[in-house]
């Protein structure tokens, strides 16, 4: 057993990141984004703007990183996996030498069905059924679906096996991940790694 240190994350309201944003890339690049997204396009294009900046990339690169971003999860030449992750006005972004994995919540409330993500051994890991206890596993498993670009559907297939005050551990198939939780006010963040040597990690 050993400890490691949660990855940092930038959190950003997307008004914000807009004012920010001074360099847009070509009309080619923003249409395949919009074509791409549709539904999502301006969340998707300032997240990946937040992450270009985070990964200090130049500004004569953006565009190339936005077109390469739209297949892949990693760049190759700065080699560095990046993930996002949008809510509402929030968007959120990270990234790492290795896979990694973020999502974001705003804590609502919904139909209590959703409480049925958890089997009853998840819930007795995670505590009190709650909407901020529900909201605190999603993220967790949702972060670490995007480490193995996984679909929202197999959320199942995703397992709660560990809960300590600021992380939750995760199993898929043999593979074990860490997720780092941090909560303000009404807005929830999770980020996830994979665990290389399968140990589960304590923060």
């Amino acid at each position: 057993m050993h400890k490691k240190k949660s990855v940092p994350f930038k959190l950003i309201r997307i008004a914000q990141e807009k004012k920010i944003a001074l360099i847009y890339p070509s009309e080619h690049a923003l249409q395949n984004i919009k074509k791409i997204k549709k539904r999502t396009y301006e969340e998707s294009l300032y997240g990946r703007l937040l992450v270009a900046r985070i990964a200090r990339i130049p500004k004569k690169d953006i565009e190339l990183f936005l077109i390469e971003s739209l297949t892949s999860f990693y760049s190759k030449k700065y080699n560095f996996y990046w993930s996002l992750s949008h809510k509402k006005q929030w968007i959120c972004a990270t990234i790492d030498t290795k896979p990694i994995g973020i999502d974001i919540e705003c804590l609502e409330k919904k139909n209590k069905r959703l409480f049925k993500t958890f089997t009853d051994q998840e819930w007795n890991i995670l505590g009190k059924k709650t909407w901020r206890v529900f909201y605190t596993g999603w993220t967790a498993k949702e972060a670490t679906l995007k480490i193995f670009s996984l679909p929202l559907e197999r959320i199942h297939d995703v397992m709660i096996i560990a809960r300590r005050k600021n992380s939750i551990t995760l199993s898929y198939k043999k593979h074990i991940s860490s997720v780092h939780i941090t909560m303000r006010q009404h807005i929830i963040v999770a980020v996830a790694r994979q665990n290389i040597d399968n140990e589960i990690v304590h923060e």
